[in-house]
């Protein structure tokens, strides 16, 4: 297996609500232990009656909760100097103009401290209310969004034509602190058709049903390399980014070292609405298996 020399960081990827501790303070904790970043969610609405089941099965009150995630992301880059990223956010459901400008100016605040993590979502009525498209189209429409967005971050007089977008020739300011915009990671499952996508238009890879101790894990890590070095993307690989469930020190210790033996770039030991109200107790606890503490 073909692995990077990073070693890997280890982030936040955290449930805020209005019924939990807010942002500030959860980024002044994760910055004070020594963690790397913190990530947050994005669902931009559910409709009452939403007949769509989530991946895991299990219904989440959480989902009709979440805040803006840039909004929120902006409070914590700038009290911190912590990375900050979505885990994932829903670009396909967004004016890609308006949302262009939000991200250039939280990466250029935050000193290009921004990970843009999309995906088509998984709630159907959510995308089919907010952009009065059929759910098969949120691939498509993903695409060309990201596609306009970042005409919009790298030109200096920006246009675009497509099939859902269509953008004079504008000028659209700021840019990015990083030349093309923030890296932008795929949560998807690991198949063929998504690492091919991810090679085509992404920079990196969010697992969304497969983990650090999955058996088919390591191949499909393998897969996506090997497509990502035919298309001449570059020795350093694709970014990949993997959630951790909160335990022991130990146990998130033994998945950093299992993140370094498949070239991971970031872990993040994910925190639930449920659990939030033992934030401080359970980042005191993972933060002994930060290297160097």
């Amino acid at each position: 297996m073909t692995t990077n020399q990073t070693m890997a960081t280890l982030g936040i990827a955290v449930e805020i609500t209005a019924r939990t501790i807010q942002i500030g303070e959860v980024a002044r904790m994760v910055s004070e232990r020594g963690y790397s970043s913190i990530f947050v969610s994005e669902h931009t609405h559910i409709p009452v009656d939403s007949k769509s089941v989530s991946p895991s099965g299990v219904p989440r009150d959480w989902v009709k909760r979440i805040p803006d995630p840039y909004v929120t992301l902006a409070a914590a880059a700038a009290t911190t100097d912590l990375e900050v990223g979505t885990f994932v956010a829903l670009p396909a459901q967004h004016e890609p103009i308006v949302l262009a400008k939000a991200i250039a100016t939280l990466d250029q605040l935050s000193g290009g401290r921004f990970v843009l993590g999309v995906g088509w979502g998984w709630h159907r009525e959510e995308f089919e209310n907010i952009t009065h498209k059929p759910p098969n189209e949120r691939v498509p429409m993903l695409i060309e969004k990201l596609e306009a967005m970042r005409r919009l971050w790298t030109d200096e007089e920006a246009e675009y034509t497509g099939d859902y977008v269509q953008i004079q020739k504008s000028w659209s300011w700021p840019k990015p602190a990083r030349p093309g915009g923030p890296p932008v990671l795929l949560g998807a499952n690991g198949t063929t058709r998504n690492f091919q996508r991810i090679v085509k238009w992404a920079d990196g890879w969010i697992p969304q049903m497969s983990g650090l101790y999955s058996e088919a894990f390591p191949a499909e890590l393998d897969e996506l390399r090997r497509l990502w070095r035919e298309a001449g993307r570059g020795a350093s690989g694709p970014d990949i980014t993997v959630s951790h469930m909160p335990g022991s020190a130990d146990d998130v210790r033994k998945g950093l070292e299992r993140a370094n033996q498949l070239g991971i770039k970031r872990v993040l030991v994910r925190i639930v609405e449920e659990r939030m109200e033992d934030f401080e107790a359970i980042v005191d606890e993972i933060a002994q298996a930060i290297p160097g503490r």
